[in-house]
């Protein structure tokens, strides 16, 4: 049990960084567009999309461009946000 939960780790360790990109919620269409272009085809989410299928994409030698998209995507929807708070009544 115990060399499982280390091989499951082991993998998790791997995905993590590629993960918390594709589950980035600041993500809107036009990062998404820069993403597919990075990579030459379209990779936007769908009803469809599973993690499984994105991560069989083989998206990995591709993770900085797309950390550079989604750092980008977060500076956005916090400018937004205290945009918004600032503007309030």
């Amino acid at each position: 049990m115990r060399l499982y939960v280390s091989g499951v780790l082991l993998l998790l360790q791997d995905y993590l960084p590629l993960v918390s990109i594709l589950c980035n919620s600041g993500m809107r269409a036009r990062h998404w567009v820069k993403m597919s272009d990075i990579v030459g085809f379209d990779i936007t989410p769908d009803a469809g999309t599973t993690l499984r299928k994105m991560l069989k994409l083989n998206l990995h030698p591709f993770l900085a461009q797309f950390e550079e998209v989604s750092v980008g995507a977060t500076k956005v929807t916090s400018l937004t946000v205290l945009v918004y708070f600032v503007n309030l009544p």
